[in-house]
């Protein structure tokens, strides 16, 4: 939501879960008992990828998200996977930045749009998913207010998919 794309439900993870339950799991970092930062997996071939991860900003701190990706990297490599996708990013944005430091190297990317009308496919910088307009007035709320209705935003506007070879 802080990055300014519309959240996935918790349905959604439950169903990737229920669906490929040997191919994806959530990694979860603690403190003192509460759960601060996670990350959904998945694997797929010689590849495993983390399309989602999140920690709560009150916690940063404590740098969940190093140790997320200090796991999940870890975890990659003794499991046998040869690449770990880190996901997409916009060029020189913090978590691009994030990204580069733990040796990541950039990736063109190839975009397929589901477009719910007929109309032309938007520009990169139109995007609403990409530019943060559409959640901005959402971010000052609390989470639990804002968990909401930004799935069912999710449902009602353009955004891209990253295509899979």
């Amino acid at each position: 939501r802080d990055l300014g794309t519309p959240v996935w439900g918790l349905e959604y993870f439950q169903a990737i879960l229920e669906v490929f339950p040997a191919r994806a799991d959530i990694l979860v970092v603690k403190h003192e008992g509460a759960v601060i930062g996670g990350m959904l997996r998945c694997r797929l071939g010689e590849t495993m990828a983390d399309p989602q991860a999140s920690s709560l900003r009150r916690y940063f701190s404590l740098c969940p998200n190093n140790l997320l990706y200090w796991e999940a990297l870890k975890s990659a490599c003794v499991e046998g996977f040869s690449r770990f996708d880190m996901g997409r990013s916009q060029p020189d944005s913090g978590t691009h930045r994030f990204k580069r430091q733990w040796g990541a190297v950039d990736e063109p990317l190839y975009y397929q749009y589901h477009l719910r009308s007929a109309r032309p496919l938007p520009a990169r910088e139109e995007n609403p998913c990409g530019d943060g307009s559409l959640t901005r007035p959402l971010r000052p709320l609390p989470l639990a207010a804002s968990n909401r209705p930004l799935p069912l935003l999710r449902l009602a506007v353009p955004f891209a998919y990253r295509a899979l070879a």
